[in-house]
């Protein structure tokens, strides 16, 4: 049986509000090392919320852009944000549905265990500045 390799991203240090902590998932990093089935953990504080982006932002002229582009780069993952300053709300605000958003450490847990006993897991402990090549 082939196990989906799974991915837990720290988005330190760009962790501060969720606009920034959507950097770890670029390009290089989330998608590029996960198989299709896979899931990828985003940690993220995000003390401020959702936070401002002027032109990427839900009220920037290239949010539209930028959330057609994260739904191609995210669409064979899923997606599962552990933070303690944001809610469904605001995540669903920055990243395209189906994202699951937790604030509870156990409950992440449960849910990456799911039905897969050996999870093969790469961990980026800064995942907010970190490229893979």
């Amino acid at each position: 049986m082939d196990v989906p390799q799974n991915q837990i991203i720290n988005a330190f240090p760009e962790d501060y509000d969720l606009i920034q902590s959507a950097k770890a998932l670029s390009p290089g990093m989330g998608r590029d090392s996960v198989r299709k089935g896979g899931k990828v953990l985003l940690v993220a504080a995000c003390p401020d919320g959702i936070g401002y982006h002027a032109l990427y932002g839900p009220t920037g002229q290239g949010y539209k852009r930028i959330m057609t582009r994260r739904r191609s780069w995210l669409q064979h993952l899923e997606v599962i944000i552990f933070s303690t300053g944001i809610g469904p709300t605001e995540v669903w605000d920055v990243f395209p549905n189906p994202v699951k958003i937790f604030r509870n450490a156990e409950e992440v847990l449960h849910d990456l265990a799911g039905d897969i006993p050996f999870a093969k897991v790469n961990v980026f402990p800064y995942g907010g500045i970190s490229i893979l090549n």
